[in-house]
Order: structure tokens, then sequence, then C-alpha cells
């Protein structure tokens, strides 16, 4: 089931109650909120670099937020058949958890695989709805076969792929596109570049059930132009995160074309208020994230006023420098 609405997640927690399963969903419930109060839970994308900026955004840090304890924490209530991983990273997501593998070739990150092609006893915590998904990081192009290489009960949980590292020619288009096709794939955090631009804008057929992107694109506005116009494509896609320097016409008119985008975070350094406004009428926008260093407290307002149904949500950065912080 998918516990991406904090309305399923509460369910969740009082079907564990209902179970004697008390501890359980009161952890759940208590990190759900804890999470919740920091950023929305729709305008997140389930990795572990966004749940560290979450954490870093938190202004009323306490002794629970550390990882080593929120894990120590959870040991001590675990079902039975949790094994806490010796190479494999976690991380508490909401009151569920993700299990980061990094594939970059070192030693290390070798043993992390070989580690998650053993770990059997996370189709219980998925079944029991205590994991998020699996987040999987490729380095070079033999990480891709690493991943198709893995037992299929493993790759049948839900999965994102993280190309912020994939470093190195000789993508195979043919296997990576095999990679992208994994059934149980929600998300991908894609860098324009480092992967095949014809696979790349053959994401709406190949990750049909994708419900969360972001994308690095810098100075590739182009390829950003054909990925973002295939989006009315994707009808399950409903976060989009974009890092780069400027959004195009093109790119502006495919998302006022998507039907199932609610939540959109702009990391772009040239932001005019024209843009925000086009932006803005995305038809189902919820949530606009906004990182950037030309938008002005004026823009703000202004955004808002013609707005008022789209929740805004400013970076610490833009709250300091605007004086809102």
């Amino acid at each position: 089931m998918d516990y991406s609405d904090v309305a399923l997640r509460v369910s969740l927690a009082d079907a564990l109650q209902s179970h004697h399963q008390s501890k359980q969903a009161e952890w759940m419930r208590f990190w759900l909120a804890r999470h919740e109060s920091i950023a929305p839970l729709a305008t997140t994308m389930p990795t572990t670099a966004v749940m560290s900026r979450i954490q870093s955004f938190s202004h009323a840090p306490n002794a629970s937020d550390d990882p080593a304890h929120q894990l120590q924490s959870w040991e001590t209530i675990s079902p039975s058949y949790w094994q806490t991983p010796r190479s494999c990273r976690l991380s508490n997501y909401f009151g569920r958890w993700i299990v980061s593998c990094w594939a970059v070739n070192s030693p290390p990150n070798r043993e992390q695989i070989d580690e998650l092609a053993t770990m059997d006893w996370l189709e219980g915590l998925w079944s029991d709805g205590f994991l998020e998904l699996v987040e999987f990081h490729l380095g070079r192009p033999e990480t891709v076969d690493w991943f198709l290489a893995l037992p299929e009960n493993i790759r049948r949980l839900p999965l994102c792929l993280n190309t912020a590292r994939a470093a190195g020619p000789g993508f195979d288009i043919a296997t990576v596109r095999r990679l992208v096709a994994t059934p149980s794939l929600q998300g991908i955090y894609l860098t324009l570049g480092l992967i095949s631009s014809s696979v790349v804008t053959q994401l709406s057929s190949t990750a049909r059930g994708l419900q969360f992107l972001a994308v690095e694109f810098h100075s590739r506005e182009k390829e950003l132009e054909d990925l973002v116009g295939e989006l009315i494509k994707m009808p399950k896609l409903r976060y989009l995160s974009l890092y780069g320097s400027r959004l195009t016409a093109n790119t502006i008119t495919s998302l006022k074309n998507s039907s199932s985008i609610q939540s959109i975070g702009l990391n772009v350094s040239r932001l005019e208020l024209a843009v925000l406004m086009e932006v803005g009428k995305v038809p189902h926008l919820k949530w606009l994230g906004i990182n950037s260093s030309s938008v002005s407290r004026e823009d703000i307002e202004a955004f808002r006023n013609r707005f008022p149904q789209i929740a805004l949500l400013l970076s610490s950065e833009m709250q300091v420098r605007l004086g809102l912080l």
C-alpha cells in the first residue's frame, strides 16, 4: 500500500496498535509528527539526502533527532526478524525506514551490495509497514549489473534510484533501460548528462509507476525540456524537484500540462516572478518549495496573493535572506 499520505500512515499505526504492537505504533506516530512539524510529508522525496536536509532544517533539535539515538530506540522495540545492517545505511523517514545501498565501487560499497542480497527479512519489514523503500546509489556502469543481479525478492521491494554519483563511460543503454523498468521503482534522483538522454526521455514508457523525480540539469536546459515534456504520460508522478540555472518557456508549458504533480521544488538560481506565476498554474499543485537567490520578498507576497491555495515552502537560506526567520 502507498503510505505517502499522512492519514494512511496514521491508519497504519492504528492497525499496529490493534495488533498488540503498541510500542511500534507509538514510535511511528512520534516520528511522523516530528518530521511533519519540520516539512510536510507530501513535499519530500524518500531519500537519505532529503532526510538529512529535513533534520538540518529543525530549529528546535533535541537528543532524539540524533540518527544513532533513533536506531537505538527502534532496536529495543523492533520485530523479532529485525537485523541491524552492518554495511548498508538506515534513515528514519517519517516513522518508516529507508535502507540505503551505496554502489560506488569502493570495497565497502561492494560489501553493501553483498549484504543487501542477503537481507530477506526486509520482506517482513515491508509487509508490516515499517519499510519505506530501498535506495540504490549507482556508481560506475557495472553497478547497474550489480543491482540487476540481486535476488528477485529484493528487487521487488519499493525502490529509489540515485544517479548523482554515477560516473564513467560505458553505461549500456539496454541494461539501463532494464534498470529503470524495474516494476517496483518509485523514485529517481537524476543528474542529466550521466545517463544516456535516450534513456531519460523514455522514462515515461519505461518507469510508468514513478512517483518521485528529482533532476539536476545545470545548463542542460534542452534535455530538461524533453524530459518534462514526457511528464504528462506519467500518471502517478506527484513530486518533482528541479536543480539548475533557469526554466525555459517550453519546460513551464509542459509543467502546466501535467495532471498528477502536486508538489514541486525549485532549486533554481535565476527565478523571475513571471516564471513563478506560470508555475502556479500547474493544475493540481498544492505545495511549491523555493530555493533561489533571485526571488524577493515582494515576489513571495505577490505569489501568495495570486495563489493562496498553494502552500509555499522557502529554504532556510531564503528565509534568512528575506528576513523571515
